[in-house]
């Protein structure tokens, strides 16, 4: 195995690690609503609109806000970034009979999740501190990242499935 094979591994491991942290302190920032738990607007794939925003934010107790803003920011801000690096590196590693063209579109996509998480952040940041003053807005800004960001993620997956596929099928015969 290459370094760097090696090194896009341990990208790898370290993003699983602070996914696996995130997952963990997720739980606790989920609020009830109507009986139902509701997970942080991070985890929505498909948005969320002002009144969902709205309820999470009635239920969220003080203690969560401020858990919220403290270590799971900083893991979430870290994890795209590391999510991102390893992306990247699987996409270089598996880049053998795609095109410049389709490997510049497979990293835009990585790039694009990156940043849309990173926005997505500050955005669902600025919910958390509005709590019920939070505007439609705001809401419709920070949920637009949010199915941005998933819709990226998604196809930079996709882009490393057809990398991997035509690189296999380019690969001389042992």
């Amino acid at each position: 195995m290459s370094r760097t094979a090696r090194f896009v591994w341990v990208l790898a491991a370290a993003t699983a690690l602070c996914f696996v942290a995130l997952t963990a302190l997720s739980d606790g920032l989920k609020v009830q609503v109507a009986s139902q738990s509701v997970a942080i607007f991070d985890a929505r794939f498909f948005g969320y609109g002002p009144a969902q925003a709205r309820a999470y934010l009635a239920g969220s107790s003080p203690e969560q806000a401020a858990s919220y803003l403290g270590v799971f920011r900083q893991l979430d801000t870290l994890f795209p970034v590391l999510l991102c690096l390893a992306l990247l590196g699987a996409m270089g590693l598996n880049r053998a009979g795609t095109s410049r063209g389709g490997l510049w579109v497979g990293c835009a996509c990585a790039v694009l999740y990156l940043l849309s998480d990173l926005s997505e952040n500050a955005h669902v940041a600025g919910l958390i501190r509005a709590g019920a003053s939070v505007t439609d807005a705001a809401v419709a800004q920070a949920s637009l990242r949010t199915v941005v960001k998933w819709a990226a993620l998604a196809l930079s997956f996709c882009a490393i499935l057809v990398f991997w596929a035509r690189a296999r099928r380019n690969a001389p015969a042992c």
